[in-house]
């Protein structure tokens, strides 16, 4: 048929048991060819066929989404102190939230325009990584390997977890000193997607025996673990949704902000949700991403037919 063609196969899958459920069977590739390499063939003489096969794995991208959002971060830090120095003590953050988080450092220009500039870099890996952590599922799902109501999960999900990737750029669309709801609705969906993926990620890992960490402690005290993190980062981010939500929309959160206990209480959570939502992924990316590169790998197949030349 004209037209390209893209095929997907995982590494490490195992035979769907006799009488489950579910598609047939599919056969996964055995072998690997090198990144970047093309083969052609000629098909009854009239055309040609270019096959670029490369592998890619789930957890490259997100690693790379983390180390540019501090990239990020960290340029912004720098212009805002270095350029613009503002008055910090009176934002709207401060006025509303009681503190000001790490969103400040994308309010004033032209830290802002350099932070959304810079942004692509973040959002980019972090959709696609979204994208291809699906596929890698279903690669399992469709030999076997995880259950079909778990896959039901990532499908519903898939749609919701792609527009809260890209919602949270409304941070560097609409100012925080005109409105600071649509300002901070980005970040919040930001929170909800990270909270998802890990959820998920867990769920999985659980369902093929796979846990980070179990080099190191061992496969159940890595489970126990996994659970743990999981819990705190979902309960954490819970606790800033509603209470940033709350303090947006009604003027009263959680904790009382009007006090130094409260607001001392509301920054300790918001560090705390930041080590859990945006270091150690991270650190459990790069992990994942060395000790089962084998496993969660993705070879990428696109056949390309290329018309030979016509004869006058």
């Amino acid at each position: 048929s004209l037209g390209p063609r893209l095929s997907l196969s995982s590494r490490g899958g195992r035979s769907r048991p006799a009488g489950a459920g579910g598609p047939p069977e599919r056969r996964c590739e055995e072998g690997q060819r090198g990144a970047g390499e093309i083969s052609r063939t000629m098909a009854d003489g009239s055309s040609q066929t270019s096959k670029v096969d490369f592998k890619i794995h789930a957890e490259l991208l997100r690693l790379i989404t983390y180390v540019m959002f501090w990239v990020m971060v960290l340029v912004s830090i720098f212009v805002t102190k270095v350029f613009v120095k503002p008055d910090l003590t009176d934002t709207p953050l401060v006025h509303t939230l009681g503190y000001n988080n790490i969103c400040i450092y994308f309010d004033h220009s032209p830290a802002r325009e350099v932070a959304a500039a810079i942004y692509p870099f973040v959002e980019i890996p972090l959709v696609a990584y979204v994208i291809l952590n699906f596929l890698t599922t279903r690669e399992f799902w469709q030999v076997g390997r995880i259950s079909g109501a778990l896959y039901r999960v990532y499908q519903l999900t898939l749609p919701v977890e792609f527009v809260l990737a890209v919602l949270f750029r409304m941070v560097f669309v609409i100012d925080g000193f005109q409105n600071i709801q649509g300002h901070t609705i980005g970040f919040l969906g930001l929170q909800l997607l990270l909270c998802l993926i890990s959820t998920k990620n867990l769920l999985v890992d659980r369902e093929l025996g796979e846990t980070p960490g179990r080099g190191l402690v061992g496969q159940k005290a890595a489970r126990v673990l996994a659970i743990l993190y999981v819990l705190l980062l979902c309960v954490s981010s819970a606790l800033k949704i509603i209470h940033t939500a709350a303090l947006l929309f009604t003027g009263s959160g959680i904790f009382d902000v009007t006090t130094s206990g409260g607001v001392a209480i509301a920054k300790t959570l918001d560090y705390m949700w930041m080590v859990l939502a945006a270091v150690i992924p991270a650190l459990i990316a790069f992990q994942q991403m060395r000790s089962t590169l084998a496993l969660n790998s993705l070879t990428v197949t696109i056949e390309l037919p290329v018309p030979s030349a016509v004869e006058p």
